[in-house]
């Protein structure tokens, strides 16, 4: 009884392993068929119908890194495999242009995405180099200054050398700036920085502001007017009939120069083309020394006769406006008038001149031989005054 039963506790063992085998053999093959399912479907997702046999090449330029200061930069080009591109370099992120700046010295990853999807890789390595500032010629900084008055902020100091875009400039050595002037300088001693070209190397030059006298100190320019003519319009259409002052200037050697408004100076000391208005005038001598004096521009209108100036005028238009033809006429189409003769049949569009409006087949103008500010002179003289006779 024990061997029988040794036998057949024998034969279950092993048909126990039998069966054990058979089921690990089916589920490692149902394992290994999903995962071949998996990168079937997987690859044919990522990898588009579109994609196959497109191979993107692209081209890099490096530029090193400097004392791992993150100066180093690549530029990436891809020079097949598609019409546009965009470029990546961490395979996530992508942008238009394959220039990445500011990477420290290692590898990187380029990948190149056409229009379609497709990408393309290649490895660039950037370097670590010495400081190049050492290396390459010096920066030399030039300038030219000019010194402040005795016990004023005035004087200045601008870089002649290096100029040009990308460069920046310093009085500490600190704080940069883009312009090359530095202006508002009490007198003393200065270092003037330069920071130029791609590795940004600095270049410097002691400047030395000296205080001077003032060359007006105890100098009066004193200005007066020669002549003032009066405007005889209120308008600014019409610079002909505008006033006009005329300068003198005493109290400095040399040539003087002169200004309206204390900025725009001229050579000439007339001063033409002025609507009616108070000025101040300024007078500068060749050493910078100024003296001002006021002048009062007039409204003195044109004085016009109705007999002799308007009445011809109006009389010209008979056939096309009757009712402007007599002083009553007139008078009473006031309004109408003024409009017509500025150009504008709106009454308070007060100084719209226009010397070629036509209305109908009547030009104002060029049919009844007007002036050229004869209209707005009646306008201002008729209307806005209303002296219709003086």
């Amino acid at each position: 009884m024990l061997k029988i039963f040794k036998k057949y506790r024998y034969k279950f063992k092993h048909a126990k392993k039998q069966l054990d085998m058979k089921k690990s053999f089916a589920i490692m093959l149902m394992i290994s068929f999903s995962l071949i399912s998996y990168f079937i479907i997987s690859c044919k997702h990522e990898i588009p119908v579109t994609c196959q046999g497109v191979t993107i090449d692209i081209t890099t330029t490096a530029t090193p890194d400097t004392l791992n200061g993150h100066k180093g930069s690549v530029e990436a080009l891809a020079t097949s495999g598609g019409t546009t591109f965009t470029y990546s370099i961490n395979g996530t992120t992508f942008q238009s242009n394959g220039i990445f700046s500011g990477l420290k010295d290692s590898t990187y990853t380029i990948t190149a995405k056409n229009e379609n999807g497709c990408t393309g890789t290649t490895d660039v390595t950037i370097g670590n180099i010495a400081d190049p500032c050492t290396t390459i010629p010096s920066v030399n900084v030039t300038t030219t200054h000019v010194d402040p008055t005795t016990g004023q902020s005035n004087g200045s100091i601008a870089v002649t050398a290096p100029t040009g875009a990308g460069t920046t400039y310093s009085k500490d050595g600190t704080n940069y700036q883009s312009s090359n002037l530095f202006s508002g300088l009490a007198a003393g001693n200065y270092t003037i920085y330069a920071k130029t070209g791609y590795y940004q190397c600095i270049g410097s030059v002691p400047v030395t502001l000296s205080s001077v006298a003032n060359p007006c100190t105890g100098v009066t320019i004193s200005v007066s007017t020669t002549s003032v003519t009066a405007a005889t319009t209120k308008c600014t259409s019409l610079a002909s009939d505008y006033g006009t002052v005329v300068l003198s200037a005493s109290g400095a050697s040399g040539a003087f120069t002169y200004s309206k408004n204390g900025t725009t100076f001229q050579a000439s000391s007339t001063f033409t083309s002025l609507a009616p208005g108070t000025y101040t005038f300024t007078a500068k001598s060749t050493a910078g020394c100024t003296g001002t004096v006021q002048a009062t521009v007039l409204y003195t209108p044109t004085v016009i006769s109705f007999a002799t100036s308007v009445l011809p005028k109006m009389q010209a238009c008979l056939n096309c406006h009757t009712s402007f033809s007599s002083y009553t006429g007139i008078k009473a189409n006031a309004e109408r008038i003024a409009g017509r003769l500025i150009g504008n049949t709106t009454a308070a569009c007060r100084c719209v001149f226009n010397t070629s409006t036509t209305y109908g087949s009547f030009n104002m103008h060029s049919s009844a031989g007007f002036p050229t500010n004869w209209a707005l002179t009646v306008y201002d003289q008729w209307v806005i005054q209303g002296k219709l006779n003086n």
